[in-house]
């Protein structure tokens, strides 16, 4: 029944909490996922349940799945996306995904909550990017340690939102919190700490780190987060439709915000 409590709630985070785990360190494939599900744990449904198993089938059939480092260059990309209002209480998503060249492998991935409600998509855009700066330093440092000047290059998809954050302002509704955020992103560009290149949507690497995907789409941000394709009919079967379009779809709070 939707919206029924799940049968085992302490099963549900055991095995939330087992695969982030995985997720964190390699499987940045189900990255999404684990983490939306995660937003679950305390009051998963049955919805979420069967989100979860979709889930488990799919990383069962993909348990020999690893990441493959092969980088062309020592610069550093930074693929930053968002989803605005993904969540029931209207915040957004963040997803990040650093790449040692521009095609390179995915050292670093990221794909959470965001921590306030922004009021549009440019705004959401703006604040994954400022989230996305400790990780960027992390690996422009990784990579000066090595005795190589780089500049990290952060990959945007939102015209608007690259020129909000060359001019660090917006407009008059930000709150002083979204400001400060603002004013930071332009100094960090002015003093040469990150550079913004605009990448279509449809270039976005991070684009899976913040919503469910299935199909070709799913397969195309699989190789470019991990370094390799999906191989063998079991990996889209376990799919189900697309185990990480139902992870979250499968649940109120995606239904609610799609029927709006």
């Amino acid at each position: 029944m939707q919206g029924a409590p799940a049968k085992d709630k302490k099963r549900f985070v055991a095995i939330v909490m087992a695969l982030m785990y995985a997720v964190v360190r390699v499987r940045v494939d189900g990255l999404f996922t684990v983490g939306y599900l995660s937003t679950k744990c305390a009051n998963p449904t049955r919805d979420d349940e069967h989100a979860l198993d979709h889930a488990l089938r799919y990383f069962n059939a993909t348990i020999d799945m690893e990441m493959e480092f092969k980088p062309e260059s020592l610069e550093v990309h930074a693929w930053v996306d968002a989803s605005f209002m993904l969540h029931p209480d209207k915040k957004g998503q963040t997803g990040v995904a650093i790449r040692i060249g521009k095609h390179g492998p995915c050292v670093s991935a990221r794909s959470s909550k965001q921590k306030m409600i922004t009021t549009s998509s440019t705004d959401s855009e703006v604040l994954s990017a400022f989230e996305a700066m400790p990780q960027i330093t992390i690996a422009r440092q990784l990579i000066e340690a090595f005795g190589y000047d780089t500049t990290p290059i952060l990959h945007q998809d939102n015209k608007s939102a690259i020129t909000m954050m060359h001019n660090g302002q917006g407009s008059a509704k930000h709150t002083k919190h979204f400001d400060m955020r603002l004013q930071f992103l332009k100094e960090a560009i002015s003093n040469g700490e990150i550079e913004l290149e605009y990448t279509p949507t449809e270039e976005m690497v991070a684009d899976m780190l913040t919503k469910p995907m299935s199909g070709r789409s799913f397969d195309t941000y699989v190789k470019a987060l991990m370094g390799k394709e999906l191989r063998g009919k079991a990996a889209y079967s376990a799919l189900g439709g697309g185990a990480h379009v139902r992870a979250a779809r499968d649940s109120v709070g995606w239904r609610r915000l799609n029927s709006a």
